[in-house]
């Protein structure tokens, strides 16, 4: 049987033969993705156009006390408040695990290590992290699962194991979000009789008292296979009574708003395409920032991250694209966002840093002021290494921003964090 990965290469292949056979459509939009060109009328203005300053401070090393090399620390980041939540779902063969720091008198302190109640190799716990309140979600989607802990008396507790209401979707807990009592995770792929395709779900889940009852099942209706495959729920993101959901293989990000209890789609924001456009995703109030790694005009995934407003009326309006002056073919920029107050940050997973490291990796913050860019600073690691990664996860807190280094295999995986 074919693996994830051989399934998501195919479509890869796929989309990029279908940009081959639009390349004049591909060019006329060249203007528009071109960093440092002209954008839309929407009034969206570069990122290149703003002055890129210094980092305030050198960066602090996270690492958990618990560590091996090939752990994947650093795979998955949330950010809530005081406290950090960081995924290396590669710990113990496979198992996972979930870190928690606490900034404790200006310093971030390990207080809890999170492991699945029956973690097993190959499930992958720690894949993919969210935080709101007293309560993490973690996804372990080689387990098709989520878990719940939420905290009491200074303790994390493991309360729900959070299963896919379909037996048909698979890749369970590949994507999470939290807001409030709302619980969302996505299975980006599904079995149709017997075969894999790569057209996934999204399942909404409510906390009631001590339990949490799935509510809904979100679908963006397509079928899979050569026309069909968006990769529905790779990316999720979760703000108030808002739901953002990415299918990047379709370059599109779909939105959702509940009332009354009841969940319906009220916006489709279409990218460019081919860039992988709703690749990841970060929501704050008004604000969706969404990233599209593989946008370039010629290609070479040097990538995009698109800020979007929310208008008088409930629409949703383009207001800015970031993307570096200088941006290397395959930096992968929009691997990873992050929103907080008016920063906006994105990882390039794939960059060659300030160094010419081969995949050292990078991230960007972007300061914003009336839906646009003020200023933007360059965060690197100090010492970078090989396919080291960094911007692989990104989170932000209101003076600090986090970027996750999961690798090389030959390290357990670091995070970075820069202060303000």
């Amino acid at each position: 049987m074919k693996s994830v990965d051989d399934f998501y290469k195919e479509d890869e292949m796929l989309k990029l033969i279908a940009q081959l056979l639009s390349v004049v459509v591909i060019a006329a939009l060249v203007v528009a993705i071109w960093p440092g060109a002209a954008l839309e009328d929407s009034g969206a203005v570069a990122a290149t156009a703003v002055p890129i300053v210094a980092p305030s401070s050198p960066a602090t090393q996270l690492r958990p006390a618990q560590s091996a090399a090939g752990d994947g620390f650093g795979q998955a980041i949330a950010v809530d408040g005081v406290t950090a939540v960081i995924g290396a779902p590669q710990a113990s063969d496979g198992r996972g695990a979930v870190t928690v720091f606490s900034l404790q008198n200006g310093r971030w302190q390990e207080t809890a290590h999170l492991t699945a109640s029956d973690g097993a190799p190959g499930h992958t716990f720690g894949q993919s992290v969210a935080i709101s309140g007293q309560t993490i979600l973690v996804g372990a989607s080689g387990h098709n699962a989520a878990y719940l802990f939420e905290q009491a008396n200074g303790r994390w507790q493991q309360t729900a194991k959070l299963l896919p209401g379909s037996a048909q979707d698979f890749h369970f807990g590949r994507s999470v979000a939290l807001a409030g009592d709302t619980a969302v995770v996505g299975a980006p792929y599904r079995y149709i009789q017997g075969e894999m395709v790569s057209t996934g779900s999204v399942a909404v889940f409510t906390r009631q008292g001590e339990s949490w009852p799935q509510q809904t099942r979100l679908t963006s209706g397509q079928s899979g296979g050569r026309v069909g495959s968006d990769l529905f729920g790779w990316a999720v993101a979760a703000q108030g009574n808002i739901i953002a959901v990415g299918a990047h293989l379709q370059d599109k990000v779909y939105l959702y708003e509940s009332a009354n209890g009841q969940w319906r789609e009220t916006a489709v924001l279409p990218g460019d395409r081919g860039g992988q456009f709703g690749y990841s995703l970060a929501l704050a109030p008004q604000a969706l920032l969404v990233g599209a790694p593989a946008t370039d005009a010629q290609a070479t995934r040097g990538g995009t991250a698109v800020l979007f407003m929310r208008q008088t009326g409930g629409n949703w309006a383009e207001t800015a694209r970031f993307a570096p002056e200088g941006l290397r073919p395959g930096s992968r920029f929009g691997w990873s966002v992050a929103l907080s107050g008016d920063v906006a940050v994105s990882g390039m997973r794939e960059s060659e840093g300030q160094r010419d490291v081969e995949e050292s990796g990078g991230t960007f913050a972007f300061r914003i002021a009336n839906g646009r860019t003020a200023q933007s600073v360059a965060l690197y690691a100090p010492n970078p290494a090989p396919f080291e990664h960094m911007g692989t996860a990104v989170a932000a807190s209101t003076d600090a921003i986090f970027a996750g280094a999961p690798g090389p295999e030959s390290a357990p995986g670091t995070v970075y964090i820069f202060k303000d």
